[in-house]
């Protein structure tokens, strides 16, 4: 079908820019939000409005006038999204959003939620089963506004689906983060310390989450459904990997600390509606997204 028109929030953030090309394929018109530069993605309606703002984000849906969104902006600045105060802001920014969205005329949403909306002692997470015990005000947030999001969608005769992503990595990261941090340091020839080498966590490659998203969004699927490879790595074997690729397992330190709330040994999602019911399965194994963002930081981030 052609000729759908999708609003995209955040089209140049980390997840975003890789939904353009998904979109488009599956024959939507891209309308995206940026506050930045809008990049070189071709075919792209680029509009830059800051949602955060009042009044933005109806002004947009009445010029814009989508019949499909993927609502991906949020704040997610490394080492501060989980307790931040922005998080409110942003609960705040997307219930403006989707009540524009209804108004005017949509019938399809997608957000973008998290596995810290899970309680974690339970390791496996399952959309039907599993206690929704939120992490941090980052995971209580989303999970207000899931609440909100389905009960107001409900009311209203929209379609509506709530992606819990789970952990991600790939081109472009925050290079604080985990495989940005190690790639980095083997490539400067610098130490670095992985903590939690013995926690287990369920890594996908940022192509195959945008993708993931963009197959959900153009389902009538409904409800919470986790985007998530369904495979637990240790982060001790991801650490490994780079270091054996980039040649020097000897600067990396492993330290032992006192254990927080989020270290929960085992974080690993349940893929049972996204592949029995969605029909979709990751495109990229760990090996392979990591040998590409390996080679994305020595083209892109080796003499930062």
């Amino acid at each position: 079908m052609s000729g759908r028109r999708v609003l995209l929030t955040g089209g140049s953030g980390f997840i975003g820019r890789h939904c353009i090309a998904d979109l488009q394929a599956r024959g939507y018109e891209v309308h995206s939000t940026t506050t930045g530069s809008a990049g070189v993605s071709d075919g792209v309606h680029w509009h830059h409005t800051d949602l955060l703002k009042d009044g933005q984000a109806a002004a947009l849906l009445a010029d814009v006038r989508p019949d499909s969104l993927l609502h991906l902006a949020w704040y997610a600045e490394h080492g501060k999204f989980w307790q931040a105060l922005e998080n409110l802001d942003w609960v705040r920014a997307s219930i403006a959003l989707l009540r524009a969205f209804i108004a005017g005329g949509g019938r399809r949403a997608v957000f973008a939620g998290s596995c810290a909306e899970y309680d974690w002692a339970d390791g496996h997470c399952r959309e039907d089963s599993t206690p929704l015990r939120p992490q941090g005000l980052y995971g209580v947030s989303k999970h207000a506004f899931h609440l909100i999001a389905e009960e107001a969608a409900r009311r209203n005769g929209i379609s509506c689906a709530w992606g819990r992503i789970f952990f991600l990595y790939g081109p472009d990261e925050q290079p604080g983060r985990l495989v940005p941090l190690m790639i980095r340091s083997q490539l400067h020839g610098e130490r670095a310390a992985c903590s939690g080498a013995e926690l287990q966590r369920d890594y996908m490659y940022v192509t195959d989450v945008a993708s993931a998203l963009v197959a959900l969004l153009d389902s009538p699927l409904e409800g919470a459904v986790n985007i998530g490879s369904g495979q637990a790595t240790l982060i001790r074997a991801m650490t490994d990997h780079i270091t054996t690729k980039c040649g020097h397992p000897e600067l990396v330190d492993f330290p032992v600390r006192e254990a927080a709330q989020k270290d929960a040994p085992l974080v690993v999602a349940d893929t049972g509606r996204l592949g029995g019911e969605l029909h979709w399965t990751p495109r990229v194994s760990l090996d392979q997204g990591l040998d590409l963002a390996i080679d994305w930081w020595r083209q892109n981030g080796a003499h930062d």
